[in-house]
């Protein structure tokens, strides 16, 4: 999983070819269809988990909807587990009361964040509490197991790409910019940890609400996808005249 997924590449390396193998005078030419991409969204959910999967599924439909992704209709159950977690380089981990990983599922989650896949933590601070205290616990003994130095969970800085990997979302786009952190190997995000109750607000928020949410997790699924690309530079124009306004 390590890197950006095949399609990203291919949009690049086709853009690169596309500039360089044109006869001069010729005519523009019409773009070719790009083909969708499918992935699998899997949510581990020890408990109180009707709902979070409703909200996952909604998600796959947004994704469908608005994006070039051919996210899988429903949502796979998963469990953090040895060889259980690589069907997918995007997990999302949700839940109520506290959870426990032993020595062989700690390992498998270390060698799926140093593989290239993407965790979402995500919970309310007050309803989960207990959930996100234990996976926080868990990520203190996995983290040093990625990278060295150890990532850490640190807040999400207004102006980081994962805030404008497909919507340009100032402030991180949810309740509070201080609801969310993410831990780094290397340079790229390995966890984001959501304490926004982004799943909450999608399965049973207020509609400016729901959008918030939406928006961010697509922004997330995106990057899990194509990691950093939209910090190329030939995005900058574009980003400097969205951010201008009309």
């Amino acid at each position: 999983m390590r890197g950006r997924h095949p399609l990203c590449a291919g949009i690049l390396a086709g853009t690169l070819t596309f500039l360089t193998s044109l006869p001069l005078g010729l005519a523009q030419p019409v773009a070719q269809p790009v083909a969708p991409w499918e992935v699998a969204l899997r949510l581990a959910a020890p408990s109180d988990a009707a709902w979070r999967r409703q909200a996952m599924a909604l998600l796959s439909v947004a994704l469908r909807v608005r994006t070039a992704v051919e996210a899988a209709e429903g949502v796979t159950p998963a469990e953090v587990s040895p060889g259980s977690l690589f069907d997918t380089p995007f997990l999302v981990w949700s839940g109520r009361d506290a959870i426990t990983l032993d020595a062989d599922a700690r390992a498998a989650l270390g060698d799926f964040l140093g593989h290239g896949g993407l965790l979402l933590v995500d919970g309310d601070p007050t309803r989960d509490r207990a959930f996100l205290q234990s996976v926080e616990e868990v990520l203190e003994t996995v983290l040093p197991t990625v990278d060295s130095p150890a990532p850490a969970l640190r807040p999400v800085a207004d102006d980081d790409v994962l805030l404008r990997t497909f919507y340009l979302l100032p402030g991180g786009g949810v309740r509070s910019p201080g609801d969310l952190r993410a831990a780094r190997a290397g340079t790229r995000i390995a966890v984001v940890e959501s304490r926004a109750d982004l799943l909450g607000a999608l399965a049973t928020g207020a509609a400016p609400e729901r959008e918030r949410a939406t928006r961010f997790l697509v922004n997330t699924v995106m990057y899990a996808l194509c990691l950093d690309y939209k910090s190329d530079q030939v995005h900058a124009p574009f980003l400097m005249r969205r951010r201008a306004g009309p």
